[in-house]
């Protein structure tokens, strides 16, 4: 089980289609209040009252051998 220590913070790039219907600046500084994961189909980041950031991880909707990286503000990299 995972365990949150205290507000990290996280540089996500995505390499898929990545629509918003959002300002990217109002994105900027939001928190993550929920993640959920659907194994080969998407990522879901809620941001609370902002909305949420959605990541296909189907293979056809990316180029490369992955969907994103994200860089933790501990050094922790996740790459899906």
């Amino acid at each position: 089980m995972a365990k949150r220590i205290g507000p990290a913070k996280i540089t996500l790039r995505s390499f898929t289609n990545l629509p918003v219907s959002r300002p990217i600046s109002e994105l900027v500084n939001a928190e993550v209040t929920s993640i959920d994961l659907e194994p080969e189909k998407s990522l879901r980041l809620g941001l609370g009252e902002v909305g949420e950031i959605v990541i296909s991880l189907a293979v056809e909707d990316h180029d490369g051998p992955e969907a994103f990286a994200a860089h933790l503000s501990d050094g922790s990299i996740v790459v899906g």
